[in-house]
């Protein structure tokens, strides 16, 4: 039996530079290829990266849909997922020659350069600004807080250099400058966080590991479950802008064993539980979110959240980032 194909590209997201960021693959699925999700995981796994995008045109005036898959199963959203696919539809449709042919099918652009993509987590309308050679993406958000919390035992389990003081204070407990518990995060179902802010020393002795153990409120487990430590970064000059208050924050995002280069779910996560804690009716905030840094793969993700009139809730996210083309070719299976 001869060997099917399918095209793909693969792009390094939230950042201009080749071989940094965060890498993701797009397999291109034509309109007659019917790929089992039992295969889908398969390439993913040969790919071996975070996560792997699987791109179905777009047909009979409906939106390209896209799927995400990690190592061990499908995600309903993630954030430079879907960047990269967007980056990669935006570059076929309004410039020449940087990405392989054949082009997907026209797309509907709006005359700002938005289209809509179809996600698991519902539709993300997405912009092209060709002077920054970014995409910023409407993310669908179900922002819950949990009532319940992770306690600073549970993330010690999972992080024994911060109990061990690191590499830099190996006879140090750094763990006793931690708070108790911190809050658990869901930015949709099916995608949670642990928000833990960290001091310099204490991010630094951060590393791979498991996701620690949590109990989720009833209803929203089964779920992904991610640690996004973080720490406030010093600005200079007027922290407000047309686009409200900015804040530059780092970040490191640990999951099943894997530091993640650039998060885009768990920024947004951040972003929105962050301008929540400030509040302010109709209040807008920018985080500027830089991300890693420690494991040779610098990102840069922006992420702008707006209050609603009462200042209680969020009204908005929107995540930007760049993307570049690293390889390109057809994938044998």
């Amino acid at each position: 039996m001869a060997d099917r194909s399918l095209q793909y590209v693969t792009l390094d997201v939230f950042t201009s530079t080749k071989l940094q960021g965060n890498p993701v693959a797009v397999v291109l699925l034509t309109g007659d290829v019917e790929l089992p999700e039992s295969k889908k995981l398969q390439i993913t796994r040969e790919f071996n990266i975070s996560e792997t995008v699987f791109l179905h045109p777009a047909v009979h005036g409906q939106p390209p849909r896209i799927q995400i898959f990690t190592l061990s199963g499908e995600l309903n959203f993630a954030g430079h997922p879907t960047i990269g696919a967007a980056h990669y539809l935006f570059q076929k449709e309004l410039l020449t020659g940087p990405l392989p042919s054949p082009s997907p099918p026209s797309l509907t652009l709006g005359d700002d350069n938005s289209l809509d993509i179809d996600t698991k987590a519902g539709p993300v309308r997405v912009q092209f600004h060709p002077a920054e050679n970014t995409v910023s993406a409407d993310i669908p958000f179900n922002l819950h807080v949990h009532s319940g919390c992770v306690r600073k035992d549970a993330l010690l389990a999972t992080q024994p250099r911060i109990a061990g003081g690191g590499d830099n204070n190996p006879d140090t407990d750094l763990s006793k400058g931690m708070r108790s518990d911190y809050p658990l995060v869901s930015i949709v179902r099916g995608v949670t966080f642990a928000l833990v802010d960290l001091s310099e020393d204490l991010m630094a002795a951060v590393a791979a590991g498991a996701s620690p153990a949590v109990e989720l409120d009833r209803d929203w487990a089964p779920s992904f479950i991610s640690t996004m430590y973080y720490r406030r970064m010093v600005m200079r000059g007027q922290e407000e802008t047309e686009e409200g208050t900015v804040e530059r924050l780092h970040v490191r995002t640990i999951a099943i064993g894997f530091e993640d280069p650039a998060c885009g779910s768990g920024a947004c996560a951040l972003a929105a539980y962050l301008a929540l804690q400030r509040g302010g009716k109709g209040k807008k905030y920018r985080y500027q979110i830089d991300q890693g840094m420690e494991i040779g793969r610098r990102s840069r993700i922006v992420v702008d959240v707006v209050l609603d009139r009462e200042g209680t809730g969020v009204a908005k996210v929107i995540m930007t980032g760049e993307a570049t083309v690293v390889m390109e070719g057809r994938l044998r299976y």
